[in-house]
């Protein structure tokens, strides 16, 4: 997870917590959840490693509550070229 998260967003990850796993059926992989605490000198983003992101942000602990609440996406903006669900 540490160097996932270097290559794709230029973070660097001291501690991480595994909190979840679940299978993934193509091709027969372990897809896992986790939670990484940033080193306070490596929060910068950087985008430059790995071509995989457009974009990388921080957000509020609040935004991701609500967004973990069934609220969608990105409080408050608009992600390029993002995809709205509506249910009816």
């Amino acid at each position: 997870m540490r160097r996932e998260t270097w290559e794709e967003s230029g973070v660097r990850v001291g501690r991480v917590v595994i909190h979840s796993t679940q299978p993934w059926p193509y091709p027969a992989n372990l897809m896992m959840g986790a939670i990484g605490e940033a080193f306070p000198d490596g929060e910068e983003i950087v985008l430059k490693h790995d071509p995989e992101l457009e974009d990388a942000q921080w957000v509020e602990l609040g935004q991701v509550r609500t967004a973990l609440e069934g609220s969608t996406g990105t409080p408050d903006m608009e992600a390029k070229g993002a995809i709205e669900v509506c249910s009816s």
